[in-house]
């Protein structure tokens, strides 16, 4: 049991690490197409 909460904790901490990159990459590029213009 305890190493599947271990497995789970990290498959949310990964899950939430994308969640937030991929946030950043899109402000990243909605920012550089308006700078564009």
């Amino acid at each position: 049991m305890e190493i599947l909460v271990l497995i789970g904790k990290d498959i949310a901490i990964t899950i939430a690490g994308m969640a937030v990159f991929t946030m950043f990459f899109s402000f990243l590029a909605y920012t550089y197409v308006n700078m564009l213009r």
